[in-house]
C-alpha cells in the first residue's frame, strides 16, 4: 500500500507463471482489500512479471485494477 496526496493505492506483486485461479485470486484479493480499507478515491494495481492473457486484462479493467507488466532482464 502507498499513500499519495491522501489517496491510497493497493499494490499486489506477482512473479512467475500464474495459473488462471492464481490470477483471479490476485484480482479478487485486491478488490476485497480495497473495499475494506480503501475509499471512494482509492486505486488498485497488479504488477506481474509474466504476460497475462487478454481475458484477465479485460477482467482487471472491469474491476478497476491497473495492470503493470515488469519484464525481467
Amino acid at each position: 500500500m502507498t499513500l499519495t496526496d491522501y489517496i491510497p493505492k493497493f499494490i499486489s506483486c506477482k512473479s512467475g507463471k500464474m495459473g488462471s485461479q492464481q490470477v483471479l485470486h490476485a484480482l479478487y484479493e485486491l478488490d476485497i482489500v480495497d473495499r475494506r480499507f480503501g475509499g471512494k478515491y482509492s486505486k488498485k494495481e497488479l504488477v506481474v512479471a509474466e504476460e497475462l492473457p487478454e481475458v484477465y486484462r479485460e477482467r482487471a479493467k472491469e474491476m478497476g485494477v491497473r495492470m503493470v507488466d515488469v519484464k525481467p532482464k
